[in-house]
């Protein structure tokens, strides 16, 4: 059987800017890009999530590269380039697939060809969506927290948004509830729920009728093993992303409200919801949602400087904590913040010690 997970070893980027090539060996497990500013590390971040979802760029990006190659763990390629062509001298070839705007031509008469070539390890040509079925690709930047256009708001309903980042919180948390309801682990929870209920209307009863002898108290003790049994099963289910919150959260003095659809905090006597945390807040929160609804299935997470606005103290749990969500997870992270390399030095690689200038 073919091995599609498909992990990044290594990304390969030719004349980005004009100026460099890139080379880079990725880690199974947690990558994190050092630079300056301008040196590149976003631009790579997320052409590589386009490529991965699309097996395109946008046109801004393709403006600022020649060529990519993305090597995968299993043996698969991706390779993507950028061609000069007229309606004359293009003529595509069976073994890529193309992107073309024959209307945005240049002086000379030129446009942009994009084209791609997928492959296993076999060299055998294989459909995009072989990975995209396979792997859940995120993508999240800290630049996406201008505001929203209020059309987009009212299309969906949902006319409090007012940032990209809201709406991506709102996406997020919708997912979540439709994995959930979709889910036979979720209808487990509902009747759980049902059963401690009961059992602690019982045990009230119980202990409102004792009459401190051995029987009452054996009953007593049963019915308080039973409730504990049953909410440990509740914790390893659904409310695990509530208590990860509570434990960010803790040093803010707020506290989720643990339900199964909503994201609601209690500070002090006042009860918010996710769109009244502060930026910071709802930049952690979208990063362990994104993390959470991988549902511990393969996947490759890639944050480009997502930890701006976020306190030390959680820059410095993040990776480890998005490792703990889900093991099987690939982490990519652009960073300017030392707090965020912390334990994990040796995944570190700064774009001066991958590029190579010309």
């Amino acid at each position: 059987m073919a091995d599609d997970t498909f992990y990044i070893s290594s990304i390969s980027v030719t004349n980005i800017f004009g100026c460099k090539d890139v080379n880079w060996q990725l880690f199974e497990d947690v990558n994190i890009l050092g630079g300056i500013n301008g040196s590149g590390k976003s631009t790579i971040i997320s052409a590589v999530h386009r490529l991965m979802t699309t097996g395109f760029m946008d046109e801004r990006q393709a403006n600022l590269i020649d060529k990519v190659v993305l090597n995968f763990t299993n043996g698969a390629t991706l390779t993507w380039e950028k061609q000069k062509a007229t309606l004359k001298t293009y003529v595509p070839d069976e073994a890529y697939r193309y992107k073309v705007d024959t209307t945005r031509t240049d002086e000379d008469g030129y446009f942009t060809v994009q084209r791609s070539r997928f492959t296993d390890a076999d060299g055998q040509i294989i459909p995009i969506t072989r990975l995209t079925r396979t792997m859940q690709v995120d993508y999240l930047s800290a630049f996406d927290q201008m505001r929203l256009r209020q059309d987009i708001a009212e299309a969906i309903g949902e006319t409090r948004l007012q940032t990209n980042l809201d709406l991506m919180l709102y996406r997020e948390i919708s997912r979540r509830n439709q994995l959930l309801v979709s889910s036979l682990r979720f209808l487990s929870l509902v009747n759980k729920h049902r059963e401690i209920t009961q059992l602690q209307k019982q045990l009230q009863q119980a202990l409102s009728e004792i009459h401190d002898n051995d029987d009452d108290n054996i009953e007593i003790a049963r019915l308080e093993e039973t409730i504990a049994s049953k909410l440990d099963f509740t914790s390893q289910s659904l409310i695990d992303i509530h208590e990860l919150i509570d434990k960010f959260f803790a040093s803010t003095g707020k506290r989720s409200v643990k339900d199964a659809g909503t994201f609601k905090f209690i500070t002090g006597e006042d009860c918010i919801d996710y769109m009244q945390l502060s930026t910071g807040e709802k930049q952690l929160l979208l990063v362990l949602l994104k993390a959470s609804n991988t549902e511990c299935r393969p996947s490759v997470i890639l944050l480009d400087e997502a930890d701006l606005g976020m306190h030390i103290e959680w820059k410095e749990r993040l990776i480890s904590t998005l490792r703990d969500i889900n093991p099987h997870m690939q982490v990519i992270i652009a960073t300017h913040a030392p707090s965020v390399i912390k334990g994990w030095f040796e995944n570190v690689k700064e774009m001066d010690e991958i590029s190579t200038y010309k």
